[in-house]
């Protein structure tokens, strides 16, 4: 019985800013793969002619089921996401219109995400019927299926290209707001969003609380359901809408992300091509914080990096190839531990 594992870690190489003073995470086993691993090659999931290399962890996830973004359109991040929050397959235009909170900073507006507002779904829905003035039901649909993923369904699809909450977080929204043909008139719909919320009843109540207002949407990820060939994946195992979304239109077996590499050699009993995926966002650190991101790339190292360096050694996994949303993948198989001759690096050699 071979298996084939893949390792998807969005965030990987997010290391911390040069003026940070936070030691080198202890990662031996990962400098022993990404220096001893191979490029992967060009006839694998989503590799390029020298491997793939995506900038963000949505498009490294699209990329690996074949799916690549066309002239300025966006991935259809949002209606696969869709798919997998609520079973939706409807074939329209959806697009992600997450809610956000926006701090000014100098002249500018830093973006931060959905996760810092603790939204209850009470208070989303309360949220999109204060923004029915905007979104009327002949041409718009706004829809809550968790607090920090909202939905928008437009009659007209748009020729936008956008950015996702995870990339922008921290930044100053204005180099990312949406581009391409209709760019002009998401601009105005945004302004509208945020003069209705400035407004709202409900961020008043939570102001008073001491809570951060929900001050603007977010939209990104806009598109159909895209078409994924059958049997590229055996299994996928994730807790992130966008993975578990690609893999039901894969045709692949749906699991959860199991707490480490020794729970998944005992579940993952059968053989193939098995890919897991870390959801994108701060699940390898805190984005900008050192602290966390080291310890966070020492938690993966022994949770999951040495148990499966292991694996591969005894046999029970036949490869083990890796990516991150920078950098190439990296494919290794039982031979290549072999390689003594090529020394450990830094991990920031790699970013």
């Amino acid at each position: 019985m071979e298996r084939h594992l893949t390792l998807v870690v969005p965030g990987l190489f997010r290391a911390p800013p040069p003026e940070d003073t936070v030691p080198a995470p202890r990662a031996p086993a990962l400098e022993k793969l990404l220096a001893r691993a191979n490029p992967v090659a060009p006839d694998a999931p989503g590799a390029g002619q020298h491997g793939l290399s995506a900038q963000t962890g949505e498009a490294l996830l699209c990329a690996l089921f074949g799916i690549h973004a066309t002239g300025v359109d966006d991935l259809p991040v949002a209606a696969t996401t869709l798919l997998a929050d609520s079973g939706v397959s409807d074939g329209e235009w959806w697009i992600r219109a997450d809610p956000v909170h926006l701090s000014p900073r100098g002249a500018g507006l830093i973006l931060g995400g959905s996760e810092l507002l603790d939204l209850s779904r009470e208070e989303s829905l309360r949220l999109v019927a204060e923004l029915g003035q905007v979104f009327t039901p002949d041409r718009w649909r706004l829809q809550v299926l968790q607090p920090h993923r909202w939905y928008l369904r437009s009659t007209e699809p748009a020729h936008i290209h956008t950015h996702s909450v995870d990339e922008v977080w921290g930044r100053d929204i204005g180099d990312y707001l949406p581009g391409g043909p209709d760019a002009r008139f998401w601009h105005t719909l945004l302004t509208e969003v945020q003069l209705l919320l400035h407004v709202s009843p409900l961020n008043a109540e939570r102001e008073q609380r001491g809570r951060p207002p929900v001050n603007s949407l977010w939209f990104w990820g806009g598109g159909v359901l895209p078409r994924v060939g059958q049997g590229t994946w055996s299994a996928v195992w994730s807790d992130g809408p966008l993975a578990r979304g690609l893999g039901q239109l894969a045709g692949a077996g749906l699991h959860a992300l199991p707490p480490g590499a020794e729970d998944w050699l005992q579940a993952a009993d059968a053989a193939g091509a098995h890919l897991l995926a870390f959801e994108p966002g701060p699940a390898i650190g805190q984005r900008g914080d050192g602290t966390a991101w080291r310890q966070s790339v020492e938690c993966f190292e022994q949770r999951w990096l040495s148990p499966l360096l292991g694996a591969l050694r005894a046999g029970d996994i036949a490869s083990l190839a890796l990516y991150s949303e920078r950098g190439t993948g990296r494919r290794l198989v039982r031979t290549d531990l072999r390689r003594w001759w090529r020394r450990r690096r830094p991990l920031s050699c790699y970013g």
